[in-house]
């Protein structure tokens, strides 16, 4: 089993503990996941059909001229699948999107945005013409915050922002962003559930390290696994809808695509 995957079951592990000792799912923990609850106006996208292209297992979808027009956004959701748990890795815009012909289809190569090698939940948050933002929910030094993170289109590269704590989410500057520093503990959260429980996804913290002294953020190799991807569809106001779940296996490097 690769360390990506030996790190996502641990921390499922505790997830498990965590729900026998509270008696069941714990909902002020939960803090992030897939929202399955879409818009009147964007209901009609929900658990749509994804077309898996034979000659190269490319996942697509395809949406009307009227489907568009009630979008600001189309987005791709990355799970990690097992027998036992579904764990979300989070979102990103790192897509083929061709509003022309309304084909929207995967980019995906069998890697995921990792901070100094370890796996994070990272979730796009502002998306721009020459960069895109990013959170990634850590425990820093004990105390839970967000780290901002950007990536600019030019340099093709991640850039480390700062961290900010959850109670300072509104109002504050990037000027006030608190600078990761050589020594910190960072525990990272990830966001999961059993796959026999229709409970939401719970935060569980899965792994602690010490940040070395030139922290970076960089896409890296998932390694052999099982991983689910859906397309999002997300309207102005915030509300979103998701496509069919695609099944991506990855084993010895090589990726195949599986019906759902």
């Amino acid at each position: 089993m690769n360390r990506f995957c030996r790190i996502l079951r641990q921390a499922f592990a505790l997830l498990v503990l965590t729900l026998i000792f509270a008696g069941g799912s714990d909902d002020g923990a939960v803090k992030a996941g897939l929202c399955f609850a879409a818009a009147h106006d964007i209901a009609g996208l929900e658990d749509r059909a994804v077309d898996i292209d034979p000659s190269n297992g490319s996942v697509s979808v395809t949406l009307s001229e009227s489907e568009m027009d009630l979008l600001s956004s189309v987005r791709c959701n990355l799970l990690y699948l097992d027998e036992n748990v579904v764990i979300h890795l989070g979102s990103d815009v790192n897509i083929d999107a061709d509003w022309d012909t309304g084909v929207f289809r995967d980019n995906f190569g069998g890697t995921w945005p990792m901070l100094d090698g370890h796996p994070v939940y990272i979730e796009i948050t502002e998306e721009g013409d020459d960069y895109n933002l990013y959170s990634i929910p850590i425990k820093l030094n004990g105390e839970e915050c967000i780290l901002q993170v950007s990536y600019s289109y030019d340099t093709q590269k991640y850039s480390i922002l700062g961290v900010r704590r959850d109670s300072e989410e509104n109002g504050m500057s990037d000027q006030d962003l608190i600078p990761l520093k050589a020594g910190d503990m960072v525990t990272t959260i990830h966001f999961a559930k059993p796959v026999s429980d229709d409970a939401e996804l719970a935060a569980v913290e899965a792994e602690t390290f010490r940040i070395g002294s030139h922290p970076v953020v960089e896409d890296e190799e998932l390694g052999d696994g099982t991983y689910g991807y859906m397309f999002e569809f997300l309207a102005p106001t915030g509300e979103s809808a998701l496509s069919e779940i695609a099944v991506f296996n990855i084993e010895g490097g090589n990726i195949t695509t599986l019906a759902e």
